[in-house]
């Protein structure tokens, strides 16, 4: 995959996603227990193989949230080796809110686009920007709008480093 081949979609809906789940994280931290996500239930587990490797789980402030055509699993903990270094947590941002089963077409414009995305210690997110990974090749699935779902897919990297991640996601309010 040419390095440059992910720039769109990190300049696309997963930023801004990711800067609003980093506000909500922060609003959290900082005692803002209103939000969907300290008001969720979440139980979720992924396995990541590749250019890293580990297994990752639902962290205190887990949770789904969904809209604007998102689904967004945040607080996802847990060590990848070599990612890890001032990653606090990663997020799971699907570009689709659908029941059903989509493949990845290995286009950064093709639906659904899906990103693997890391949140720094702290506010800076430049220490972090490498690990920011998009779906090449896989499946995910959706249930319940996005409360429940399941992914199998290879994500890269601007620097073409890959991870295999498989896991499922199930939030409840």
């Amino acid at each position: 995959m040419p390095a440059g081949r992910c720039i769109p979609r990190a300049r696309g809906a997963g930023g801004l996603a990711r800067a609003m789940i980093a506000a909500a994280s922060l609003l959290c931290v900082l005692g803002g227990a209103g939000l969907a996500a300290a008001s969720t239930t979440a139980s979720y587990s992924f396995k990541v193989t590749g250019a890293g490797s580990g297994t990752l789980h639902n962290g205190h402030y887990g949770g789904c949230l969904n809209g604007s055509g998102q689904v967004d699993v945040n607080d996802i903990v847990g060590t990848i080796t070599h990612f890890t270094k001032d990653v606090v947590s990663w997020n799971l941002t699907i570009d689709e809110t659908h029941n059903g089963t989509f493949h990845f077409a290995g286009s950064p414009i093709a639906h659904p686009t899906t990103e693997f995305s890391a949140m720094p210690t702290g506010t800076n997110f430049s220490a972090v920007q490498s690990d920011q990974f998009f779906a090449d090749k896989g499946t995910v699935t959706i249930h319940g709008k996005g409360t429940t779902g399941s992914i199998s897919a290879t994500f890269a990297n601007t620097h073409n480093q890959q991870l295999d991640i498989t896991g499922h996601w199930t939030c409840t309010t």
